[in-house]
């Protein structure tokens, strides 16, 4: 947070609610726990959650990547795809072996709408999805087009199930200019709790040192579908 003028101990408060696994942390609650203006609290936060996005798109699926579609918001039909209000994501994870259940990274991607005409996700959606997320060295790919599919991968249905409760209880819900900044941050703790590292000095050392955004693209993938 190189140039702030806000002091580095108000900054450490901030890391340490970020980090917190049970409870999110918003604008209106650092306001109250740090004493700054809400426009500054907004801001720190904002910068912080900036710099897990970067983090999470320098981390791609390794190893065999299993995952499928889910939708954000609150279902008001029996064809979710017919909402216009809910948001696609896809659900995904690194399994180290075909037959391993014990995810070792999981990501959360808000993916457009355009990829699923008619309720389910089209296979250049799966590309290029795979191109963004998946590293080249991927031993296999499989997202599942449909959203029933995801059912068969657990734990990731209970995973992308938590994510919303922490969203809807932290923020009280989310429209779709901010959510994959929101799902980035649950999926960067999720991510350590997974590889049983301390969140706190994980977050200070990226946030002290972030890195410009350097996506991957990938064309040649071992794909399964």
């Amino acid at each position: 947070m190189h140039g702030s003028r806000t002091p580095l101990v108000k900054w450490m408060t901030a890391f340490r609610l970020v980090s917190n696994t049970a409870k999110g942390i918003n604008a209106v609650r650092l306001q109250a726990a740090i004493g700054v203006t809400y426009k500054t609290a907004f801001a720190m936060l904002r910068k912080i959650r900036r710099v897990l996005v970067q983090s999470n798109e320098r981390e791609p699926l390794t190893g065999h990547v299993k995952g499928g579609l889910r939708y954000y918001g609150r279902y008001m039909n029996i064809s979710p795809e017919a909402n216009g209000k809910l948001q696609p994501i896809v659900v995904a994870a690194s399994f180290s072996s075909g037959w391993n259940w014990r995810p070792a990274q999981i990501k959360m991607n808000h993916i457009s709408k355009a990829y699923l005409p008619n309720g389910y996700l089209l296979k250049i959606g799966i590309q290029d999805y795979a191109e963004r997320y998946v590293h080249p060295d991927a031993k296999s790919v499989f997202v599942g087009r449909g959203r029933m599919l995801l059912n068969r991968i657990r734990p990731l249905p209970e995973l992308f199930a938590d994510a919303k409760r922490w969203i809807n209880r932290t923020f009280r819900g989310l429209g779709p200019r901010y959510l994959q900044t929101y799902l980035d941050e649950y999926c960067f703790r999720l991510h350590l709790v997974l590889r049983k590292e301390p969140i706190f000095m994980r977050l200070v050392a990226v946030c002290m040192r972030p890195v410009a955004r350097q996506p991957l693209r990938n064309r040649s993938l071992p794909f399964t579908s």
